[in-house]
């Protein structure tokens, strides 16, 4: 299967999901979930903090609508990827309790919301967002053109199932970036490690548009509109953790040797596993190929777990982010995106200049 047929048949099983799902709704019930396409103010506005959302919450939806609703989400998913999600929105309960049922958020594992935006066929996009999870998509012309960005988070990220086991939701995305970086010679980690303080957040924190220069927001929550005007940095951030797109921080995988470029793959993959296998197979065919030969890792922080610690993959048309470094480091935040095409941006575009 060809890239495209990939993208076509997924558009396809995106579409009859979503189909079912407004068929499901009430009138008052789509007034809330469907916006015209392709108005970018809402469809880019996203956050992985709690709080109110655009969109229709599972909270006004019956039971037979949520179970539709989910089943939009898993056709946006791995099988890995949605059992994480799935746990990850059921931790809110967990986080209510450690919390002692006080905490200044609500944490409510029905606090999630579906967004969809045009007529699912031919041209729309739909996103599916809430505490720790963001998910979006956008489909041109009856193919999936955009997914990113993708957002993952935890907390905590290692809840006790009173065995010696934890539940992690996102355990992989720790242990592969940390075995990575421990896996390095001397010399290969005083590139990769670049600072020995770790970020308060993801640098570029929930940013419309990857942006240059950019250090973490004070605050990420859902904007009350599409400016993010009153955004302030985090003071005290590590200056050499800036985002800079010509001048990537780190170890270059081409001075990583053959096994350390199998653990920086590897971790690349999982990422991008995220996606429906078959297209995830091809998605990173075409990273693997060529845009990874100047892709960068690195980190920041401590290499000891429950201490604080954020590691970067950057490279052409990549960015991922991950960092662990609230609640005693036991809160993950994870996200992969396209600094040039996040939210289709630029195939949007493109696609518009050929119709006019």
């Amino acid at each position: 299967m060809s890239i495209n047929q990939a993208r076509g048949v997924l558009a396809e099983l995106m579409r009859d999901a979503a189909q079912g799902f407004l068929s499901s709704l009430n009138t008052e019930q789509v007034s809330k979930c469907q916006f015209s396409f392709p108005e970018s103010s809402e469809r880019e506005r996203w956050a992985y903090t709690p709080g109110i959302r655009g969109g229709l919450p599972f909270t006004e939806m019956s039971t037979e609508q949520e179970r539709l609703a989910r089943r939009l989400l898993a056709t946006g998913l791995s099988e890995n990827a949605f059992v994480a999600a799935t746990n990850i929105m059921a931790l809110e309960v967990t986080l209510d309790q450690l919390e002692g049922w006080r905490g200044r958020f609500i944490r409510d594992p029905r606090l999630y919301y579906v967004s969809i935006f045009g007529t699912p066929s031919g041209n729309w996009a739909w996103r599916f967002d809430g505490h720790h999870v963001s998910v979006s998509y956008l489909i041109l012309n009856e193919a999936v053109v955009s997914v990113t960005p993708s957002f993952l988070g935890s907390n905590p990220a290692d809840a006790s199932t009173g065995t010696s086991h934890k539940l992690r939701p996102l355990g992989a995305e720790e242990d592969l970036g940390r075995d990575l970086v421990l896996s390095m010679s001397e010399n290969q980690r005083e590139l990769a490690v670049v600072s020995d303080v770790a970020p308060t957040d993801i640098v570029q924190s929930n940013r419309p548009q990857v942006e240059d220069g950019a250090l973490p927001w004070s605050d990420a929550s859902t904007p009350v509109d599409d400016t993010y005007s009153e955004r302030a940095v985090r003071e005290n951030e590590p200056e050499i953790l800036r985002y800079r797109s010509a001048i990537p921080i780190g170890i270059c995988i081409s001075d990583m040797d053959d096994r350390l470029k199998d653990q920086f793959l590897k971790l690349v993959k999982h990422y991008i596993w995220r996606l429906p296998a078959n297209l995830a197979q091809l998605e990173y065919q075409k990273y693997e190929t060529s845009l990874l030969s100047k892709a960068y890792f690195s980190w920041a922080g401590s290499t000891e777990r429950y201490q604080g610690h954020y590691y970067r993959i950057q490279g052409p048309d990549l960015l991922i982010e991950y960092d662990n470094t609230q609640n005693v480091a036991n809160h993950i935040h994870s996200v992969w995106r396209n600094p040039v095409g996040d939210f289709g941006r630029d195939v949007l575009l493109e696609h518009y200049d050929k119709e006019h």
